[in-house]
């Protein structure tokens, strides 16, 4: 469905919120997913991994040697963990096997990054076609950091945390916005943002009346 030339057929500005599920972890599982693996808190479990649609496997496969974190030498991946969580301090040294799962899982959600970053694209193709880029604001941010579940402890690196926690890692996040005319190319805020800040600048540049309240529907 062409939503976005269904809506600049209108001369009214339009919102459009896109929602990618990816890189998020979740079935389906494929047949090169991580087998089961020990763990030291919770016995045996299968580590989440991202699904990635079969035309966009294989991207970034040859240039991922290793899981994100681990020491490209092969060595120990850290010697003092006094900062981490107390489940992360009872990890044992990562066996083979497990190395070779934390690669999968990081290439999983490279190729799965790369997937969002071509859809990304063909929307920005379709409203360049459509005359629309020029009067569009463009924001693209996520909801929070990366999970310690995954595995990968670098996702989130050099912040520390995981989604779900109030330190950098689960609430520092990538925010970008592009709104021509407004928006100087390069423009850094080093000021702390919300994502309760599009509301009220989605409205702005629409030039509508914002509602006293608000709703999810």
């Amino acid at each position: 469905r062409d939503v976005v030339g269904e809506f600049s057929r209108s001369t009214k500005p339009f919102f459009l919120d896109v929602a990618f599920v990816a890189p998020h972890a979740g079935g389906p599982r494929d047949p090169e997913d991580p087998s089961v693996l020990p763990d030291p808190t919770r016995g045996r479990y299968r580590m989440p991994t991202t699904y990635v649609a079969k035309k966009y496997r294989g991207r970034f496969d040859a240039q991922i040697d290793r899981g994100a974190g681990l020491p490209a030498d092969g060595g120990p991946t850290e010697a003092d963990v006094s900062d981490k969580p107390y489940f992360f301090r009872d990890y044992d040294e990562p066996t083979s096997a497990q190395r070779a799962a934390l690669r999968t899982a990081t290439v999983q959600r490279a190729n799965a990054i790369g997937a969002v970053d071509t859809q990304v694209g063909r929307l920005v193709d379709r409203l360049k076609r459509l005359g629309e880029w020029q009067d569009t604001v463009l924001v693209f941010t996520s909801d929070n950091g990366a999970p310690h579940s995954d595995g990968l402890t670098a996702l989130n690196a050099p912040y520390r945390g995981w989604k779900a926690t109030f330190f950098e890692g689960g609430i520092h996040v990538p925010y970008f916005m592009r709104w021509p005319g407004r928006i100087p190319a390069g423009t850094k805020i080093a000021a702390p943002a919300s994502h309760f800040d599009v509301f009220a600048t989605a409205a702005a540049a629409a030039t509508s009346r914002r509602p006293n309240s608000a709703s999810s529907t």
